[in-house]
């Protein structure tokens, strides 16, 4: 029996290659944030998907943990609060799952390594390019296809009628008076998550990140994308076939931090990396 909690679309695309690679070889369950995760592929799979905010369907697990015996959980960390860490301690073994950029950190913002035994499972994306140095007491396992983001059953938009298309992401807040957000060639698109959303206001067309395939839509769009320190940016540098130009923004205090990441930029001749 396999746990998977998904904090976001990355945990979710994670957890669905590894139901794929076991088959029917274990029973999985998925805890899910509901305004975070498109888990329709996952009930196509016959994958059980519990919202966090259903406190009994929560508790049956918790107990079914107790009579299953052999239990692992795969956790992106124990920021969710105590609940978690005491499901996890009612597990026989607890992996990490990969939940966004901190796998091109050097040292993470969200895990705390130090609580993980050396050589735990991480399970992430099959990439083609070192992580940070954190990941090294880890025992890295690469199951998913990064560009499997892209499938999801929200709605694509259609950004060819735009020449710019930016990211919300940090630092992108500390450049805004000098990006082309203006007129109706430029679209913005606010952070999914509405406690990350720090620009109120622009001057052009904006759109809910939340709300909409962003991956998707980027497999036709051939203008200008202008991101920051964001999962958006990892899938744009390592889409197959791009048809877009790149910006990534990184903040400068950040640089000796997120040198993995920057390191992609630079092998990428159609990506460009600006400091700020």
């Amino acid at each position: 029996m396999r746990i998977v909690v998904c904090a976001n679309q990355v945990t979710v695309a994670v957890a669905k290659a590894l139901v794929k690679r076991d088959e029917s070889a274990r029973t999985t369950f998925v805890l899910y944030s509901p305004d975070r995760c498109d888990i329709a592929d996952l009930l196509e799979l016959n994958v059980m998907c519990i919202p966090f905010t259903r406190r009994l369907s929560c508790l049956f697990l918790i107990l079914r943990c107790r009579l299953a015996g052999k239990v692992e959980i795969c956790v992106p960390h124990y920021k969710f609060g105590r609940s978690l860490i005491w499901l996890s301690r009612l597990c026989s073994r607890v992996s990490l799952i990969d939940d966004g950029l901190d796998t091109f950190r050097e040292v993470p913002r969200n895990v705390e390594p130090e609580k993980f035994e050396p050589g735990t499972t991480y399970y992430t994306f099959q990439y083609p390019s070192r992580l940070g140095r954190w990941l090294v007491r880890f025992q890295t396992e690469p199951v998913a296809n990064i560009e499997t983001l892209a499938d999801i059953r929200r709605q694509a938009v259609d950004f060819e009628r735009f020449d710019d298309v930016v990211i919300e992401s940090p630092p992108i807040q500390r450049v805004l008076d000098r990006l082309p957000l203006s007129g109706k060639r430029s679209l913005f698109v606010a952070h999914s998550n509405v406690n990350k959303r720090v620009i109120s206001s622009v001057d052009c067309e904006s759109i809910m990140g939340a709300n909409i395939a962003l991956e998707k839509s980027l497999s036709t769009f051939t203008g200008r994308l202008i991101v920051g320190e964001s999962m958006i940016a990892v899938f744009a540098l390592m889409y197959s076939d791009p048809k877009y130009t790149l910006v990534v923004y990184l903040a400068r205090e950040n640089r000796d931090i997120l040198l993995p990441l920057i390191e992609i930029i630079e092998s990428k001749s159609f990506a460009e990396l600006i400091l700020c």
